[in-house]
């Protein structure tokens, strides 16, 4: 009777190594992502990075999406588009969250182009190839 209990246990157990070994190994694609809850998208970010699971950023990446620019692991495709713009609500606090979750250049950037503000600031094209690290040159 033992026996028998544990094997559903040691089936799960397996199950969920496994799953974890194939998890950290396939990049997490994001596409044409509209943004969200600041907290949630770098946590995602964090965790990518911690078990090395590639991010692959086409098309846009908007608002709290680009804290995903945090994580070393984070490529950009040819047409990816980085949509910035102040967060809401707009307080020291969760402004400074956003602000440091970019990389230095990434602020740089920011700042050059005028701080975040309610309308939108895009980095896409050429100066986005410059900032952001492309997929196709990282495998």
């Amino acid at each position: 009777m033992a026996r028998a209990d544990a094997s559903p246990i040691r089936t799960s157990i397996v199950g969920a190594v496994i799953f974890t070994a194939v998890s950290a190994c396939m990049p997490y694609y994001v596409e044409d992502e509209p943004g969200g809850n600041l907290a949630t998208h770098l946590q995602r970010a964090a965790y990518a990075e911690a078990d090395g699971i590639p991010i692959r950023v086409t098309g846009t990446c908007k608002s709290a999406c680009t804290t995903y620019l945090k994580s070393k692991t984070t490529c950009a495709g040819p047409d990816a588009e980085f949509w910035f713009h102040a967060p809401t609500p707009d307080t020291q606090a969760t402004r400074l969250a956003l602000l440091s979750s970019y990389p230095a250049h990434i602020r740089d950037w920011i700042k050059r182009s005028g701080g975040l503000t309610s309308d939108w600031m895009i980095l896409k094209g050429e100066e986005m190839r410059r900032l952001v690290p492309q997929c196709d040159r990282l495998g």
